[in-house]
């Protein structure tokens, strides 16, 4: 900072480059104290580096905003000197993130000042013209300034309050400067961003006031909501990037996004006159819109901006609006202006006259779903499926994903008892029957070779699946035959790692549908799929590997009658699975765990005669090693336990003890631990208590005893899977009744034991977080299955409706507290 001081206005570009260099390192360094947990350690180490630099820091901005602001500045310098200021924001930024240091809080003024100055800040010679698309130099250290501003008023309100008006001031009369160029996006969105900020905070009546309501709604959201030339081309060259970015909410610092969340902010306290004065804009554009529909469109598509800004207090992408402002009649704008507009285009779907207006339609009856009526559904629906066959991406995408999420929607129904709810379809299988061939029809003309795997489109089929269950059972055929083709062309190029997904999920949520109603569409999916199948497993096709093993495993346990009417292909693909090598592939292993269970259920018989049930068991000792897969092995060694009787498993008993004992003593998990109980609890109700106390004896004496002391009475009631607390329950309600608990040294756990089983058994319901029905958890599934959760050739990805889930219960038919009370008594 001395050296700045002394040799900057000698014009030596070396020292500011040099200072650049300092500046991004300090900046890489510090960046990472942002959205860090608050801890002890990080706050010595900010405070440490607090010490070092805050006060050369302030300084270094004090000397070089005295460079800007002087008449003989050369501007050759500054794209340098600013990216240095830029570079000295960004640090002050990241010091600041966590807590308000007492230094920069004592010099806040200071800063203040020169932020102020910044704000309005303007020189031709280094901002460039309008028409470029890249900030300046200038652009960028306003926009970090805003950030600042915004991050002030969030965390320390107080403080940063004197300085508050004048920042507000400035931040406004910048936006209304700037305009609409692309080169001020980032300055616009922050700028934004910091005036929503303050409208939701205690700051908010800087916004009180009726004129200036009206002057945010002119001069910064109207222009802000409209469309640009630059979306227009989007929505032509780069369709999918146009729906990441408006439907799926990517465009979070976009101009719309920023707007529409200001009028959000609003809101929030301005309720009514915010309502108003906006409604009497959208008023005015929709007026204009009419006199002239073909030239004055981009009014339509603000006002539709604006309403859905204005309606919407409450909600997410997946669930859509669940509360709304009360002010505002979002079923009538639909009635209005919404279904109109749908219905003109689903006339002419391949000649839309304005397509990015009838994709706003379709989104605002996707994001309102909640409260468009169901007696508007179904000719909403028929309207979607029409537009499904417009040649525009957009269109026919938004179309798809507002079918989808139509046929997502559940209505909460009383169920009888006093303040018992259930979630109902609000759309039915009885509903959409009728409107099943044109759905497919429409859905499958957008697949196959040649077309772009479009994952909306999937999804779109796969919820349609999901909701008319058997009375897909008459297009079976035709369904197999066109997923077929497009997972044969999936194989050649397996790049859309959510479209494959959604993919083989509609094929598991056919079998599990319909399968169990007729065996013969067992048979119709095996003859056309099996060849795919074998060809992925063959050619190893290891993105799609994992999910062809759900989809077998779905087809072992949907058959029914005697384990003679398994093919012989199952029997064949089994002996691979037990190799040594393949178990190598993590994202290989949940699949093939699966595939295993669901073939040991079904010819228990044919692993023993064929000598297979060693080699499964050196599979869960293989997993039971694993940090990461020893739930894997658990589950496996449960299926195995639950199959066979004592006299079949016997003879392991004790090396499957000494595995699970091992594995404790040497890297023991919470995790493991409860599923160690869980297992414990399933071997003891199945082979009896003497039984597996023996088997413990044989590693050591009273060794069961150790257990109890050191697991189940610390351990056992952070169980949290429902299932797992009930078996943990039933168990030690086994263990405390038996004759072994009657005698020393066990006497003396039965009442702690008897504590931790009442309270494992008040705790069986399923934590208010969770899903409590497996409906819900799949509908749970569907909507997080992301990028990264859906490539499995990183990591496996459950199928939704492949799943046993956590909702198997081994003793499904037994009440475990009459279980408890039953043995209470026998013992007695």
């Amino acid at each position: 900072s001395s050296l700045i001081a002394a040799n900057a206005r000698a014009g030596d570009p070396t020292l500011f480059l040099c200072l650049q260099g300092v500046l991004e390192s300090l900046d890489a360094l510090f960046e990472r104290y942002r959205y860090r947990f608050r801890t002890d350690e990080l706050f010595s180490e900010i405070k440490y580096s607090l010490e070092i630099i805050q006060e050369p820091l302030t300084l270094a901005f004090k000397v070089l905003c005295e460079i800007v602001f002087t008449s003989n500045f050369d501007f050759k310098m500054g794209d340098i000197i600013f990216g240095d200021i830029s570079n000295v924001l960004n640090v002050f930024y990241s010091l600041n993130w966590q807590d308000l240091p007492e230094f920069f809080e004592d010099h806040m003024a200071e800063w203040m000042k020169l932020f102020l100055q910044f704000l309005s800040y303007e020189c031709a010679a280094i901002e460039g013209s309008a028409e470029d698309t890249d900030p300046s130099c200038v652009d960028k250290v306003q926009a970090v300034i805003l950030d600042i501003c915004d991050l002030y008023e969030r965390k320390y309100e107080e403080e940063f309050r004197p300085f508050l008006p004048g920042l507000i001031s400035a931040t406004w009369m910048l936006l209304v400067k700037r305009g609409n160029a692309v080169k001020y996006d980032s300055v616009a969105t922050r700028g934004i961003a910091f005036m929503t900020t303050v409208s939701k905070s205690a700051d908010y009546q800087l916004f009180g006031d009726p004129a200036t309501l009206q002057q945010i709604c002119e001069k910064i959201v109207i222009p802000n909501v409209e469309l640009r030339d630059e979306d227009e081309e989007q929505f032509e060259d780069n369709p999918m990037e146009y729906v990441r970015r408006d439907m799926e909410g990517s465009d979070a610092e976009s101009r719309r996004r920023s707007a529409v969340e200001l009028v959000k902010g609003l809101t929030v306290h301005f309720e009514g006159p915010v309502t108003e004065t906006f409604s009497s804009y959208v008023n005015s554009l929709l007026s204009q819109y009419a006199s002239n529909p073909s030239s004055n469109w981009k009014l339509k598509d603000a006002a539709i901006y604006i309403v859905t800004a204005l309606g919407w207090k409450y909600g997410s992408q997946s669930s859509g609006a669940t509360h709304t402002n009360q002010l505002v009649d979002i079923v009538d704008f639909f009635k209005s202006q919404v279904a109109p507009e749908l219905s003109s285009a689903a006339m002419r779907p391949n000649n839309l006259v304005t397509p990015i207006l009838t994709a706003d339609a379709i989104k605002f009856a996707t994001m309102f779903r909640n409260q468009i009526p169901k007696a508007l559904y179904a000719d909403l629906l028929h309207l979607c499926i029409k537009l499904l066959s417009s040649q525009s991406i957009v269109v026919h995408t938004y179309a798809a994903i507002c079918i989808e999420r139509l046929l997502s929607v559940k209505d909460t129904v009383e169920a009888g008892a006093p303040s018992a709810s259930v979630k109902m379809q609000r759309f039915t299988k009885g509903d959409l029957k009728p409107m099943i061939p044109a759905l497919l029809s429409s859905s499958f003309a957008l697949m196959g070779p040649g077309k772009p795997e479009n994952e909306y489109v999937m999804k779109a089929v796969l919820r349609a699946i999901v909701v008319a269950q058997d009375a897909m059972g008459p297009h079976l055929s035709l369904i197999l035959q066109v997923l077929r083709v497009s997972l044969e062309e999936a194989c050649k190029n397996p790049a859309n790692p959510r479209y494959n997904h959604y993919l083989f999920d509609s094929l598991a949520s056919l079998v599990r549908h319909l399968a169990p109603i007729n065996q013969e569409y067992l048979r119709v999916f095996e003859d056309c799929m099996f060849p795919t199948f074998q060809n992925i497993l063959s050619s190893d096709i290891v993105e799609f590997g994992p999910y062809v093993l759900q989809i077998l495993s779905q087809l072992i346990k949907s058959r029914t009658g005697d384990s003679t009417t398994l093919p012989a292909a199952y029997s064949i693909l089994l002996a691979p699975l037990l190799m040594p090598t393949l178990w190598e592939r993590t994202g290989y292993i949940p699949g093939m765990v699966q595939y295993i269970q669901a073939y040991v259920e079904k010819k228990p018989d044919a692993v023993l005669a064929n000598n297979q049930l060693v080699a499964i068991l050196g599979i869960f000792q293989k997993l039971i090693a694993s940090k990461m897969n020893d739930q894997y092995g658990i589950s496996l060694l449960g299926t195995c336990i639950e199959v066979y009787p004592l006299e079949k498993i016997k003879m392991y008993l004790p090396d499957i003890v000494k595995v699970l004992i091992l594995r404790l003593q040497q890297a023991k998990t919470a995790k493991y631990s409860q599923k160690f109980m869980y297992i414990m609890s399933l071997m003891i109700l199945r082979y009896g208590v003497d039984v597996i106390i023996a088997a413990l004896d044989s590693l050591q004496a009273k060794l069961l005893y150790t257990l109890i002391e050191q697991v189940w009475l610390k351990d056992a009631a952070a169980i949290t899977f429902p299932v797992d607390r009930k078996i943990c329950a039933m168990g030690s309600s086994a263990i405390v009744t038996s004759n072994a608990f009657l005698s020393e040294p066990y006497s003396r756990q039965v009442a702690p034991l008897l504590n931790v089983t009442i309270a494992l058994l008040e705790g069986i319901q399923v934590n208010p977080t969770e899903s409590e029905h497996p409906d819900d958890q799949e509908d749970d599934a569907l909507n997080e299955v992301g990028t990264d959760s859906a490539d499995n050739a990183i990591t496996f990805s459950q199928l939704a409706h492949a799943s046993k889930g956590r909702f198997h219960d081994p003793f499904a038919k037994v009440n475990a507290k009459k279980f408890l009370t039953d043995s209470l008594t026998e013992m007695n």
